[in-house]
């Protein structure tokens, strides 16, 4: 009985066959030249398993009967020409755990998908391999659905090269087993949730090309992941990741006082305060010395030189005939300055 084919990597063409076993487990056609819609016959293979139909040139939408195969587990559609909406009856899909829809014109509104606990072989005819939702490079646009937080077994979640927007909704944090997260490459705006810090098991955070903002959390296993390019291209974001501090994190900027903006006065108060008495005292002392060495000219009978103790009495004690306008005009400066009259 035949379970697995893969007719993968050749040049056929024409449109997907359907020909095949109906207790076919595994049915690998990818890398080829087949093109057309996705035929809806397909869900007569009731035991479908794997489903390989990535890169070729498939188009159309995704046809609801592609999700009554209830016991597909591995669905490959990437890099195909698939448009329109992904189904929200992909929920039916209860075993489900690679979902690769990446390179397509898909859009989403509401995605509810239902992941089951399993650990069966990909390689050869098992499924041993990461949880996986590829929804990279499908031209999704609006927000990210917060329902995509119900995918608890979630290993792998790529978002990248899309169009979507808004905030990174915190339900993302519920995915407690998810361990690589990219949602580079779109239009996000708003602060990476601190509830990430709580996902134990995260080892790769790429949120590159978006416009993020705020501070990147530094608790929990983000504390390892230092990679500047995970967050490049956001310019809103700071944190050691990075290596930009932010505003909170630098020394206040010190004030500029009020007048750092006026002109310094050509003479200050202090100055005046002390120039007017200095000058005041010089021009006493100009003319004191003025009036000491402008003396009357001695009389001839006094013309010879006398002991200096003799010229002092003779100051001190004036002849009764000179007038008292001569005794006040000689100033006597020995060993310091008295007043006239007094020794």
């Amino acid at each position: 009985m035949l379970l697995y084919t893969d007719f993968s990597s050749n040049q056929f063409s024409g449109e997907v066959p359907t020909t095949f076993p109906p207790n076919i487990e595994t049915l690998v056609l990818g890398s080829n030249k087949f093109s057309g819609a996705l035929p809806s016959n397909l869900t007569k293979l009731r035991n479908l398993q794997r489903l390989e139909l990535q890169d070729n040139n498939i188009s159309g939408e995704l046809p609801n009967s592609l999700l009554q195969i209830s016991y597909l587990q591995v669905l490959n559609l990437r890099n195909n020409s698939f448009q329109g909406s992904i189904p929200k009856t992909l929920s039916n899909l209860k075993n489900l755990r690679i979902l690769d829809l990446s390179s397509n014109n898909l859009t989403v509104n509401e995605l509810i998908v239902n992941w089951k606990k399993s650990k069966q072989g990909l390689s050869s005819h098992n499924i041993d391999m990461y949880f996986l939702l590829d929804l990279s490079n499908t031209q999704l646009s609006s927000e990210i659905p917060a329902s995509l937080g119900a995918l608890k077994a979630l290993k792998m979640l790529n978002l990248s090269y899309n169009k979507l927007s808004g905030k990174i909704p915190t339900h993302l944090s519920d995915l407690q087993n998810v361990e690589g997260l990219d949602l580079s490459h779109n239009k996000l705006s708003g602060p990476i949730p601190i509830a990430f810090t709580k996902l134990q098991q995260l080892t790769t955070l790429d949120v590159s090309n978006n416009k993020l903002t705020g501070r990147i959390p530094v608790c929990g296993h983000l504390n390892t992941m230092a990679d500047p390019n995970f967050y490049a291209n956001n310019n809103g974001l700071c944190g050691f990741q990075i290596r930009v501090p932010c505003l909170e994190d630098l020394p206040p900027a010190p004030k500029l006082q009020e007048n750092d903006n006026k002109e310094e006065p050509w003479i200050l108060p202090e100055a005046m305060g002390i120039g007017y008495p200095v000058g005041f005292l010089l021009t006493i002392g100009i003319i004191f010395l003025v009036g000491y060495f402008n003396t009357s000219p001695p009389s001839s009978s006094h013309r010879h030189r006398h002991h200096p103790h003799q010229l002092i009495k003779q100051r001190i004690r004036p002849k009764q005939s000179k007038s008292s306008s001569q005794v006040f005009s000689i100033k006597v400066k020995v060993m310091g300055i008295c007043k006239d009259g007094e020794e």
